[in-house]
């Protein structure tokens, strides 16, 4: 009698499941994570272009105690006037974190007047990842 060993076993096709899932899920944070620190990077250059191509048809802003939603072109020209007025030096994220495809980072936003606790908030939608909140705060 011959004996046929299958590859494809519950506990193996189990495994491979769950692997993949993690992979997947792996992706996605380090996905998430990379766009947080590419608005980072972007709020510490002053880079409004880099910045506004994060942004959804609306944004909730508020920049320099003016808080309001904007269209997508409306909020890019608010933060390039912010930026006009307080050119930036550097951006530190002091907190960031992941909640189901939404992520957000709290920081410290280092002008050449003065300092702005920054918050941002981004979401994936359609299968890419948006800014929904940017708050700059003396």
């Amino acid at each position: 009698m011959v004996v046929v060993k299958s590859r494809f076993t519950m506990k193996n096709i189990l495994k491979k499941t769950v692997l993949t899932l993690i992979l997947a899920c792996t992706i996605t944070l380090v996905n998430a994570q990379t766009v947080v620190d590419n608005i980072g990077t972007s709020l510490g250059n002053g880079n409004v272009a880099a910045i506004a191509k994060y942004f959804d048809n609306a944004v909730s802003m508020s920049v320099a105690a003016s808080p309001a939603t904007y269209s997508r072109s409306q909020a890019e020209m608010v933060l390039r006037h912010f930026f006009t007025k307080n050119p930036a030096k550097k951006f530190t994220i002091n907190h960031s974190g992941d909640n189901d495809g939404n992520s957000h980072a709290i920081g410290t936003l280092h002008t050449s007047n003065g300092s702005y606790r920054t918050y941002f908030a981004v979401k994936q939608k359609d299968g890419q990842y948006i800014i929904q909140e940017l708050r700059i705060e003396k």
